[in-house]
């Protein structure tokens, strides 16, 4: 069996992404050391486990030195990416760009949860201070990391407001600073990039921990947000209330704003 790099990223990232959907963020201990890495996320019995499901590897070839030669390239790929702040991405589908979310999505009870968190429902405004894009598809990969599908490449330095409608059934505004672009092979919907990063969701605590299941590459802010760049530029975000904003209509132009493209 050869090692194809894609395959080791696909194994990371369901070992690394559905430990944290069943245990959190913190249960993994942001390893930088493959002894670090707890035994519940990887582990050679992990490991045997999954090649004796893959249908691919005879029972032949799972030997010792496949199986040491596997644990280790996933490990390697889970300390890799944690070191340098990255999402392990995996696979991305085609498939899902249809509707931006697997077809027969299988976590729509959580979903409909959150939509009295919705832009049109929340009891919440954001006043935007900086240079923000309205721009992209959010891609909703629960329990894998989320993404913005774009269809042109993103600036340098840019924060996008993407499109939630397809992916979530309502208009919610998160915020993506990018931190990794990356080209998608042609497809039917026109889609040519996905940018991914740490999304910011403006929430309230009724509602953060299930969006952080929804998405795990997230963090939830209640109150506001400073976006910081190298270059001294900054982009801020003020949450109030909506009896205390004055636009009310802000989340209403912002759906506008895509409804013209």
């Amino acid at each position: 069996m050869s090692l194809n790099p894609q395959y080791i990223e696909k194994l990371a990232s369901e070992v690394f992404w559905f430990f944290v959907f069943k245990n959190g963020w913190r249960a993994t201990g942001y390893p930088e050391n493959i002894q670090d890495i707890p035994k519940k996320l990887w582990s050679q019995e992990i490991a045997i486990e999954m090649l004796k499901n893959n249908e691919n590897v005879t029972h032949e070839e799972l030997s010792n030195d496949l199986i040491n030669i596997i644990y280790h390239a996933v490990a390697e790929t889970i300390v890799d990416h944690v070191k340098r702040g990255e999402n392990i991405i995996g696979m991305v589908f085609q498939e899902d760009f249809k509707s931006c979310k697997e077809p027969n999505f299988p976590f729509l009870d959580m979903l409909h949860k959150q939509v009295s968190d919705s832009d049109q429902n929340a009891k919440y405004a954001i006043n935007f201070k900086g240079n923000y894009e309205n721009k992209g598809d959010l891609l909703l990969r629960t329990p894998f990391p989320s993404g913005v599908l774009l269809k042109s490449e993103p600036n340098n330095l840019q924060i996008l407001i993407p499109d939630t409608f397809k992916a979530l059934g309502f208009q919610k505004t998160l915020l993506l600073p990018v931190n990794r672009v990356s080209i998608l092979p042609p497809n039917e919907y026109g889609y040519k990039y996905f940018a991914t990063g740490v999304l910011y969701i403006p929430t309230t605590s009724e509602h953060d921990a299930l969006w952080l299941k929804l998405i795990p590459n997230a963090t939830a802010v209640s109150q506001g947000f400073t976006f910081q760049f190298g270059n001294g530029e900054s982009c801020t975000g003020e949450i109030v209330l909506k009896s205390n904003c004055k636009n009310k209509n802000i989340f209403k132009k912002l759906a506008s704003m895509f409804q013209q493209d």
